[in-house]
């Protein structure tokens, strides 16, 4: 079974101890972007920033805080692709320093997917499509699960 939706992208939880086969992890053709970040690096709400600014190639105008991360990913003008996948490694240890912000991190998250997701996002005739996959292992894969699964039922 394939990870990605040929038209909507999701963010989601990988356990990084599954095997998968090859064919199942790549994503169908077109232009794709993979940014990936560790979020043993992310302890906090400036490292987190820094990591995206990074790995996506932010433009100078980034305002280092969250609604201009969220603005900018919904944006990428200047990193075009039909796909984005970003690739979040070490996951559960993002923001460890302040698990408060982690609920925003994560919506943040899941509004950049939803929102490419959305009426009116194509390239090239063909639907944008951002997949986050939230790469972690043992409890912190269910730990995850659980607060990806509050937020939707928040939100």
């Amino acid at each position: 079974m394939s990870m990605w939706d040929r038209d909507h992208g999701r963010v989601r939880v990988v356990d990084s101890e599954t095997r998968y086969r090859t064919a199942d992890l790549l994503p169908p053709a077109g232009t794709v972007v993979v940014a990936h970040v560790d979020g043993a690096d992310m302890g906090d709400e400036d490292e987190v920033f820094t990591q995206f600014y990074h790995a996506f190639e932010l433009p100078n105008y980034f305002g280092w805080n969250w609604p201009a991360l969220s603005d900018c990913l919904r944006d990428l003008d200047w990193l075009p692709a039909n796909r984005y996948i970003l690739s979040i490694s070490n996951a559960d240890l993002a923001l460890s320093q302040n698990p408060g912000l982690r609920g925003i991190f994560l919506q943040l998250l899941n509004t950049v997917s939803t929102h490419w997701a959305g009426p009116g996002n194509y390239r090239g005739g063909q639907p944008v499509v951002f997949d986050v996959l939230l790469i972690c292992a043992g409890a912190a894969v269910s730990r995850l699960e659980s607060e990806l699964q509050s937020l939707n039922r928040q939100g």
